[in-house]
């Protein structure tokens, strides 16, 4: 299955972490990046001038049209909720991908990001292996959802999994997936 990661800010190690457990089992995975040059996040600098000539939105759109993901995944914190909204309202039009949510602000709040129509599952806690369940899952088409974390919407009810187990031994999991962000991170300086 092919995921795209779409982020806004700065190198994201659960991104990369999760792409590297995906990776592991035979999937492929791509990162659509924003680094948000000039926005009101940047701890740098804000001006937002600079801030419109810079976005990324549109290419980071076509980007996505062209691979044509399986499944998009969003990983949020409160301050890029709202553009990861804006992006994924523009992607539910264009692709026919799932969308999913993950990340701080979905995990602290995830009634209210199901809630989104353009959101078809969020993921509630640490995402490395319920992501990759999720994928399984879409994968096999077999409906099976009742994955620890995962909220999803069956017609018109939500549902809520429980939460899944914190991963005990760190050591268990794969090295990250530093190449996602290398083409957009300048590593060597």
């Amino acid at each position: 299955m092919k995921i795209a990661f779409v982020h806004f800010g700065r190198e994201n190690l659960g991104i990369e972490y999760i792409s590297s457990v995906l990776k592991k089992s035979g999937h492929q995975t791509y990162l659509a990046y924003d680094p948000g040059l000039f926005s009101i996040e940047d701890n740098v600098f804000y001006a937002p001038f600079l801030e419109k000539i810079f976005k990324r939105k549109k290419k980071l759109i076509q980007e996505l049209e062209k691979i044509e993901p399986d499944l998009i995944a969003f990983s949020v914190y409160t301050s890029t909720y709202t553009w990861s909204c804006d992006i994924a309202k523009s992607l539910k039009k264009r692709l026919k991908a799932k969308t999913v949510f993950g990340g701080i602000h979905s995990t602290l709040v995830p009634e209210i990001v199901i809630n989104n129509d353009f959101v078809d599952f969020v993921i509630q806690g640490e995402g490395e292996y319920a992501l990759l369940e999720l994928t399984e899952t879409l994968n096999s088409k077999s409906g099976n959802f009742q994955i620890p974390g995962l909220w999803y919407k069956k017609e018109s009810n939500i549902i809520s999994n429980p939460l899944r187990q914190p991963i005990q031994n760190l050591d268990s999991l794969p090295l990250p997936d530093k190449g996602l962000f290398e083409r957009f991170i300048n590593y060597k300086r």
